[in-house]
């Protein structure tokens, strides 16, 4: 009797540990379908990680397609006011196929990294003054962007908090003179302070709303970043919207 009792009590045993091995495998495997399409459509959205001074200081952008790196920073240059300054655009062109910088989609990237202070050595003279004294950052954003967008009291509006993924961010929304949309996305971590400046025209508000949002979703900093630009993101699991049109399996990311 007792040696029937143990009998059943070890195939319930092992039938449960299949089950729950079984249920684990599924998990697993759902999670990594679900990370692979998201993957993926960051591929059909987003270029590839910007690299020379992004990745040197281990910052992982990637612009939305068909965005380029423009070789002249679109806001007031300050030197020594950041470590990295850069801006991406997307020109459309018009009927006659001439481009049309009025409808330009513009990222602005401006970043600062805390350095650790590197002790003096005895009888070497203290370090140069900084050309350009630095304050707290979101204001010295605020102040550059109020001067070079005509945007008025609303760079001014406090900050709201906006998530997106895994990323925490403090936002911003005004309109500029010109009558285009700015959306600054702000985002600290650690050593990191990070400006995500978006010039948005009314054109593109909505066609460039994805790309816009897959950025935001898949930029890091520090260590995160040099994880990233090692291999592909795995830090969460994909939204719940995979198969929503425009995803992975559905039509071509948008032209602006």
């Amino acid at each position: 009797m007792k040696l029937r009792i143990l009998a059943t009590l070890s195939t319930a045993m092992l039938l449960c540990a299949l089950g729950c091995g079984q249920q684990d495998y599924e998990a697993r495997l759902t999670k990594t379908i679900a990370r692979l399409r998201y993957q993926q459509r960051l591929d059909q959205f987003l270029n590839p990680p910007a690299e020379g001074a992004f990745k040197e200081m281990n910052i992982y952008l990637r612009s939305p397609k068909p965005m380029q790196l423009s070789p002249n920073f679109g806001l007031t240059e300050e030197p020594g006011r950041y470590d990295l300054t850069s801006t991406f655009l997307a020109i459309p062109k018009t009927e006659a196929g001439e481009p049309d910088a009025g409808q330009a989609l513009r990222l602005h990237v401006l970043a600062r990294l805390k350095k650790a202070k590197k002790a003096r050595k005895k009888g070497e003279p203290p370090a140069p003054e900084p050309a350009v004294a630095r304050g707290d950052f979101l204001t010295d954003v605020r102040t550059l962007l109020a001067a070079d967008t005509g945007g008025g009291e609303g760079v001014n509006q406090t900050p709201k908090a906006d998530k997106k993924r895994s990323n925490d961010f403090k936002r911003i929304v005004f309109n500029a003179g010109n009558g285009n949309s700015i959306l600054a996305y702000f985002y600290k971590q650690g050593d990191y302070d990070v400006a995500l400046v978006w010039e948005v025209p009314p054109a593109l508000s909505k066609s460039s709303l994805t790309g816009r949002d897959l950025c935001l979703e898949s930029f890091s900093a520090g260590r995160k970043a040099a994880a990233n630009f090692a291999g592909p993101i795995d830090d969460d699991a994909a939204p719940g919207d995979l198969g929503a049109p425009g995803g992975a399996g559905g039509g071509p990311a948008a032209a602006f």
